[in-house]
């Protein structure tokens, strides 16, 4: 059970990053550069709600469990894949999220909305792209997370 309850956490983090690639970040591109900051200060204040935390950190903490539980010796394969799952999870989103989009957003929070509007296009000129890059690669190291979690949870039931 503690392994569905994983998964699922895992998928849900991967769907937020997913859906702002597939339709918040095409949505944002579309409109200007004030309205762009002013927009994704909004939902980047949303987006800090307990809900999300839960799901977010709740996956970081219990993939090392379940991986942890699962030890064997030799490692399984449902060792193996959960390990891989951490790995990613850790590395590929919360690093990246932490370290690359967490600064990124923090940024784009102290915006001055009233800036003239060549300020606001060389910032967001130097913010969008790598923004939207790390976006990118922590929704791919979900889907590995994904995928891997997948791959144990099947042959957890096989063993």
């Amino acid at each position: 059970m503690l392994l569905i309850v994983t998964a699922v956490t895992a998928v849900l983090a991967g769907g937020v990053f997913f859906a702002w690639t597939c339709s918040v970040t095409p949505g944002l591109k579309s409109l200007g550069d004030k309205e762009y900051f002013q927009s994704f200060q909004q939902l980047n204040r949303a987006i800090q709600n307990p809900l999300f935390f839960a799901v977010f950190f709740g996956a970081a903490v219990l993939l090392p469990v379940c991986t942890w539980r699962s030890y064997t010796s030799p490692a399984s394969p449902v060792f193996v894949m959960l390990a891989i799952a951490t790995v990613c999870y850790l590395l590929g989103v919360m690093s990246v999220t932490i370290f690359g989009n967490v600064p990124i957003n923090n940024t784009i929070d102290k915006v001055n909305l009233n800036a003239s509007a060549e300020e606001l296009k060389q910032l967001r000129n130097s913010i969008e792209p790598a923004w939207n890059r790390l976006n990118n690669l922590r929704t791919c190291a979900s889907v590995l997370t994904i995928i891997t979690l997948i791959l144990a949870c099947i042959n957890s039931k096989t063993n």
